[in-house]
């Protein structure tokens, strides 16, 4: 506290002449709370929240030093997610008091009868965020309830208030260190004898607070990973909450955009072996086509020679493979084989690689996930670029009678190594260390 804050504090304990300005009027009591009255005054034609001592603990040391200690920490916030102190006065009439601004809203636990999950969840990122920036400027609320949140609408959008700094602390106060709070809401530390405040009691209330609003799983695991009984494992304060969710965020991301590539893949090897099976049926038809024509061709020869008539010609659709043609194919599938021979020890040298990459926990899941599609993406380009002059050599008639995915990513004969492949990845999407930054929760 500086000189003229001291100043100013003496003056409070010391005098209780009565102040009261011409300009206030139409004061309203709102309602009481222990030994503060809370209340509803015009000046200077505004309307302005104000929080007095009742006139029973006017003469009380302690009341006035928690009064002006509210006041205090209030004046080193400026946050629009927090309630504002305008100024401090003592008069005949409300005795010491606080103005503040007035808030038109509605408490959170009215708000979350009857608000939407959306609005729920942009409630409680306002919520954290306003106490990621309360923390940075070293308050502790000591305090956080749904009662001590006002919510209200700002346009298109939900502004969210904190108020109510009576029980709140600042590491550079020296005075009135006792704490306590809601036993709902309050973290277990805070009951016990000699707490000094710090920002993990008010991480514990948010995950108590944001486990109520039910606005999600990313924030529900969030809540989750805050709420420990062990307050050394808990994020140190809201903004690493925040962190945690942003995290979360980006991980959900990278998994959805692996998933949609490899449902490509499969689907774009599935569409190429229904095209390969196609070629084959028509190859077919075509043979069986040939095949009738010879046959009439036959009937007609033989008919034509018992009747002495001339044999007109007919070409078969179809002709028998020459030698040469022979060799070529048996060539062609030499080049196959030697072409799988070559990908298979490189294939499972990959296949070791993202083994190792993917069960590597000094690396974050997200770099990981991005690092496998990358390889994964490398492996299918590697098996394409050699099969690619093997598929410039084959005719369509050649490639139609091979199976399904012949010379291609879905080759059979590598059916083994992609099968080593995709049980990697399988283990990794399955695996449980989606927070690498934070360990799971307790029960």
């Amino acid at each position: 506290m500086n000189s003229a804050d001291s100043e100013n504090s003496e003056i409070i304990l010391s005098s209780r002449e009565s102040v009261a300005s011409d300009s206030t009027s139409g004061y309203v009591e709102l309602g009481r709370h222990g030994w503060s009255i809370l209340g509803r005054v015009t000046r200077h034609g505004m309307v302005w929240f104000v929080k007095s001592l009742d006139e029973a603990h006017w003469d009380l040391t302690e009341c006035r030093l928690r009064l002006r200690k509210e006041y205090e920490i209030m004046l080193r916030l400026n946050h629009p997610g927090i309630a504002r102190a305008v100024w401090f006065e003592e008069s005949g009439l409300l005795g010491p008091a606080i103005f503040m601004e007035l808030i038109e809203g509605e408490t959170l636990d009215r708000f979350l009868k009857r608000a939407p999950r959306g609005d729920r969840r942009e409630a409680a990122l306002r919520i954290l965020e306003a106490a990621a920036y309360m923390h940075s400027a070293g308050v502790c609320h000591l305090d956080l309830k749904p009662g001590n949140i006002m919510v209200c609408r700002q346009g298109s959008g939900l502004q969210v208030k904190i108020i109510d700094f009576g029980m709140s602390d600042h590491a550079g106060s020296a005075v009135l260190k006792a704490v306590g709070g809601n036993r709902r809401y309050g973290a277990p530390e805070q009951f016990e004898t000699g707490y000094c405040g710090e920002p993990t009691a008010d991480v514990w209330s948010l995950a108590v607070i944001l486990g109520e609003m039910r606005c999600g799983l990313l924030l529900k695991t969030v809540a989750a990973v805050s709420r420990r009984r062990n307050s050394r494992r808990r994020p140190q304060d809201a903004a690493r909450m925040l962190c945690i969710h942003s995290r979360l965020r980006k991980l959900c991301r990278i998994t959805a955009v692996v998933s949609v590539v490899v449902v490509l893949v499969l689907a774009l090897g599935l569409a190429a072996g229904r095209k390969t099976q196609d070629s084959g049926v028509g190859l077919i038809e075509k043979n069986a086509v040939a095949g009738s024509v010879t046959s009439d061709t036959v009937v007609r020869s033989a008919r034509a020679s018992e009747e002495n008539l001339p044999v007109l010609p007919v070409t078969a659709a179809t002709v028998a493979v020459p030698a040469a043609a022979d060799q070529e194919e048996k060539e062609l599938l030499e080049s196959h084989a030697a072409i799988v021979a070559s990908l298979r020890p490189q294939i499972l040298r990959l296949a070791d690689s993202l083994r190792v990459v993917a069960s590597d926990p000094t690396v974050a899941r997200n770099r990981r996930s991005a690092a496998i599609g990358e390889a994964v993406s490398r492996m299918d380009m590697l098996i394409s670029a050699a099969f690619r002059p093997l598929q410039q050599r084959c005719s369509q008639t050649f490639m139609s009678r091979r199976g399904p995915g012949w010379a291609t990513i879905l080759d059979p004969d590598l059916a083994d190594c992609r099968r080593t492949v995709t049980d990697v990845l399988n283990d990794f999407v399955s695996s449980r260390d989606t927070l690498s930054a934070a360990a799971s929760p307790e029960d």
